[in-house]
C-alpha cells in the first residue's frame, strides 16, 4: 500500500528491474543508481526520487545511493555543444523509513574524493603540470588541515633524488615531490606512495602514437593518493598516514636521460637504465627510499606501472605484490568488499635474477622479451622498500581508466584505489 500511495502521486515513474533477490548486492545496486541518475539527466529532469523500502537489504543503502549519484553523474568534457553536460541534477530525495543519513554522508565524502582523483587523472598534461598538480595538493591541504611539503627541483637535487630528477630532465616542466601528512592518532605509521607521471612519452625510448594517446593518465597513482588523503581528513579515522607523490613528465627533450646511464637513487642504490619508458619505477624508487624518514610500519604504492599487468589481468583486477602474506590476504579481501578487485601475483627471488646489472646494483628493465614485466617491475621496487616495513605494490594500469560507461564507471578515469 505504501508503494502504491507513493506511485499514485508521481507524474513520471521509472521502474527498474534488479534481478533475482538472492543475487542482489550493494555494488550492483550502486551501479543501478548511477544508471538511473544518468537516465533522469538525459530526460531533462533536475530532480528525482528513489523509493528504497522494497529493497532486500538495509545496510549501506545511503552510501550506495550517494556514490551511485555522484560517481554516475561525473563528467569531464570540453564539448561546446554537449547538451547533457548543461543539465544538472540538483536534488535527489530518498523515500524510506530506513536510517540512511550516516551512509549518505560517508558516500558523499568518498565520491567527492574519487571525483577529485578522476579530475586529476583526466586533466591533460599541458594544463596539469607537476607545478599545477602541487597547487591542487596545497588547496586540499589547506581546506582539510593536512601538513604539506612541496619540494621544487632545487630541493629534489639537494635531497639526492637523482632518479626522479633524471626522468624530468627531458621536459621543460620542472618536477615536484610532495609529502602530505594526516595525523589522526594511531600507533603505526602508514605511508602511501603514488606515481605521478603527468605525461609519459616514453622518453628517448618513445612510445608509438597509439600507446601515447592516454598517457596523460599516467599520474593516476599520485591522484589516488591525494584522494585518499582528503578522505582521511574528512572521515577522521584514528590513523597516522603519510602520502608521497612523485611528479614529472617523461619527455625526449635535449636533456633527457638515456639508455646506458647509471643513476644513484635517494637511498644510495645505483640503477642502470635499459629503457627510458620504464620511468615509473625510477620515481617510485626515490619515493620509497624517502619514506624511510617516517619509519613506516606499512608502505603501499600505487602506480599505472606496466602494460604487462594489463596483458596478465585485463581491466577488472589490479596486480597485487608484497612482502607480507597477511597484508596481501587483507588487501584481496578489502578489494572484494569495495568492488575494487586485486589479484596477487608471485614475487619470488627468481625474478631478482632478471633485473641484475653488470655495472649497477640493479637494472630498470627485466630484459627485452617482456616476459613477467609486471613482476620484474615489482621486484625492482622491492629493493627500495625501507627495512622492517611491510609493503604492497598495486599495479593499477588496467583499472585506472575505463573505455565504457557502465554503472558508476564513466569514460575516462575510474578513481580506482
Amino acid at each position: 500500500d505504501a508503494l502504491k500511495d507513493f506511485l499514485w502521486k508521481r507524474k513520471r515513474i521509472l521502474l527498474v528491474g534488479l534481478g533475482k533477490e538472492r543475487e542482489f548486492n550493494i555494488h550492483f545496486f550502486r551501479d543501478k543508481v548511477a544508471e538511473i541518475a544518468r537516465w533522469w539527466r538525459r530526460s531533462s529532469a533536475d530532480s528525482f526520487e528513489i523509493y528504497l523500502d522494497n529493497l532486500p537489504v538495509s545496510q549501506d543503502l545511503g552510501q550506495a545511493v550517494a556514490e551511485g549519484i555522484h560517481l554516475g553523474l561525473y563528467t569531464y568534457s570540453f564539448k561546446t555543444e554537449d547538451k547533457e553536460r548543461q543539465k544538472h541534477i540538483t536534488t535527489v530525495r530518498l523515500i524510506t523509513k530506513k536510517n540512511v543519513a550516516q551512509g549518505i554522508t560517508k558516500g558523499t565524502i568518498l565520491s567527492e574524493s574519487i571525483n577529485l582523483t578522476r579530475y586529476l587523472v583526466n586533466s591533460y598534461s599541458r594544463f596539469m603540470t607537476p607545478e599545477r598538480f602541487a597547487q591542487e595538493v596545497l588547496t586540499v591541504a589547506r581546506a582539510c588541515k593536512l601538513s604539506c611539503k612541496v619540494f621544487t627541483k632545487k630541493d629534489i637535487q639537494k635531497l639526492g633524488m637523482n632518479a626522479l630528477l633524471a626522468v624530468s630532465e627531458g621536459s621543460n616542466k620542472e618536477p615536484r615531490f610532495i609529502s602530505l601528512e594526516y595525523k589522526g592518532g594511531g600507533k603505526e605509521t602508514i605511508v602511501l606512495i603514488g606515481k605521478g607521471i603527468t605525461f609519459d612519452s616514453g622518453g628517448i625510448g618513445i612510445k608509438t602514437a597509439v600507446s601515447m594517446a592516454d598517457m596523460k593518465t599516467d599520474k593516476a597513482g599520485a591522484s589516488v593518493v591525494l584522494g585518499i588523503m582528503k578522505t582521511l581528513a574528512l572521515l577522521k579515522p584514528k590513523l597516522h598516514v603519510v602520502g608521497l607523490m612523485a611528479l614529472t613528465d617523461n619527455m625526449p627533450g635535449e636533456g633527457a636521460y638515456k639508455p646506458g646511464d647509471v643513476l644513484t637513487t635517494y637511498n644510495g642504490k645505483t640503477v642502470e637504465i635499459i629503457h627510458t619508458d620504464a620511468e615509473g619505477r625510477l620515481v617510485l624508487a626515490d619515493a620509497l627510499g624517502y619514506s624511510r624518514n617516517y619509519r613506516p610500519d606499512l608502505v603501499i604504492d600505487l602506480a599505472t606501472l606496466t602494460g604487462a599487468c594489463i596483458i596478465a589481468l585485463g581491466k577488472y583486477h589490479a596486480g597485487l605484490f608484497g612482502n607480507d602474506k597477511q597484508l596481501i590476504d587483507d588487501l584481496f579481501v578489502f578489494g572484494q568488499q569495495t568492488n575494487e578487485k586485486v589479484w596477487p601475483l608471485p614475487l619470488t627471488d627468481e625474478y631478482d635474477e632478471m633485473i641484475k646489472s653488470d655495472v649497477a646494483d640493479v637494472a630498470n628493465l627485466g630484459g627485452w622479451d617482456s616476459y613477467g614485466g609486471a613482476i620484474t617491475a615489482a621486484a625492482f621496487l622491492k629493493k627500495f622498500v625501507p627495512e622492517k616495513a611491510i609493503w604492497a605494490h598495486l599495479d593499477i594500469a588496467g583499472t585506472a581508466v575505463s573505455k565504457e560507461e557502465k554503472g558508476v564507471l564513466v569514460k575516462g578515469a575510474t578513481g580506482f584505489g
